[in-house]
């Protein structure tokens, strides 16, 4: 693999706790266990390409042997590690997570709010996107009728108030646009069901069925608290069952499950941001989890008459090969759309 071929996947080097993982076990496996010393010169920045990295690394194993031996297996292990966003991460049209190459593939995912809130929408917004990077999606629904999600849907993709996708009340370009939407939506490899009994068990048959049948690249599970678990009495153990159940199946079938939850009412009674101790259930959803995004509407604005325009924070509360921090989106209700804000 030619330096150019390493370089064009990536130009800065990640700072994620995979990545630290990989160097340690490389260069303690050569007998070279100074690891802290480069790890700072990351950090610090004073090391930002491959190619310093990869200096940095035969000078640090310059007094051991087979030095050439010990220098490509671990340029293997870093191309391969570098090679990853393309086939081991999905792009998710955020550029929070997209400028690193999007979020693993193998990941359990959770995106929480308080009711009302926007955390359906968020998950369209979501969909839409994958389905736009052309992904095929799979959406279980405890919640909402599958025809309210299409809706919702159509009404982001097209732009038009989602009130009057329900009532067929457009006008002529507003139907060019639903018409258009619908089009090449019927086009997106999707699955949907919408099931308000379903457990926990049938949850994960169905999954690993679609995915043995459909090949779908990600799952979506609205939401939960409401899962049912019949086998356990307390929500607590229901809870803790459920995540654990959901975690080894986005193992097993090697695929991101993206799951809504809600946030406990204490949230709305204080002041601030959530926090994860607000998820419901939240010990064994924190332990599980390699994602979770927490939902924060700043401030609302009305720009027209019978629209709402909400600034979103979106907390990366946890993010086992990331880094926490946030970004914000502009939500606009009427359309079910999360537009993020880029700041350049």
């Amino acid at each position: 693999v030619s330096e150019s071929d390493i370089t064009h996947y990536l130009d800065d080097l990640p700072t994620s706790e995979m990545f630290y993982e990989l160097l340690n076990k490389q260069l303690i496996q050569h007998n070279y266990r100074n690891v802290d010393g480069i790890q700072k010169k990351i950090k610090t920045g004073e090391i930002k390409k491959y190619t310093d990295y990869a200096t940095e690394i035969e000078n640090a194993m310059s007094n051991t042997e087979n030095i050439e031996n010990q220098s490509h297996d671990i340029i293997g292990v870093m191309t391969k590690y570098i090679k990853k966003p393309n086939g081991e991460r999905y792009y998710t049209g955020f550029k929070y997570f997209d400028k690193y190459g999007g979020v693993p593939k193998t990941s359990l995912t959770i995106l929480a709010a308080r009711p009302n809130v926007g955390k359906t929408s968020a998950m369209v917004t979501m969909i839409d996107n994958d389905i736009m990077n052309g992904y095929g999606v799979g959406i279980i629904s405890l919640e909402m009728l599958d025809t309210d999600i299409i809706q919702k849907l159509i009404a982001k993709r097209a732009r038009v108030n989602e009130r009057k996708v329900d009532l067929k009340d457009y006008s002529g370009d507003e139907e060019e646009r639903i018409v258009k939407a619908m089009e090449s939506l019927e086009k997106a490899k999707i699955r949907i069901i919408d099931n308000s009994n379903i457990d926990i068990d049938s949850i994960c048959r169905l999954i690993k069925k679609w995915d043995k049948q459909y090949k779908l690249d990600k799952y979506y599970i609205d939401y939960h608290q409401i899962i049912n678990c019949p086998q356990y009495r307390t929500s607590i153990e229901k809870l803790d069952y459920i995540t654990k159940k959901l975690k080894r199946l986005s193992k097993e079938i090697n695929k991101q499950i993206v799951v809504l939850a809600q946030l406990n009412r204490e949230s709305d009674n204080r002041d601030g941001e959530p926090r994860l101790s607000d998820l419901k259930g939240s010990g064994q959803i924190e332990q599980d989890a390699d994602l979770i995004i927490l939902l924060h509407e700043e401030n609302k604005t009305s720009y027209e008459k019978n629209a709402i325009e909400s600034q979103m924070k979106m907390i990366i509360a946890k993010y086992r090969k990331g880094a926490k921090g946030a970004f914000y989106c502009t939500f606009y209700k009427k359309y079910s759309w999360f537009d993020e804000v880029i700041n350049d």
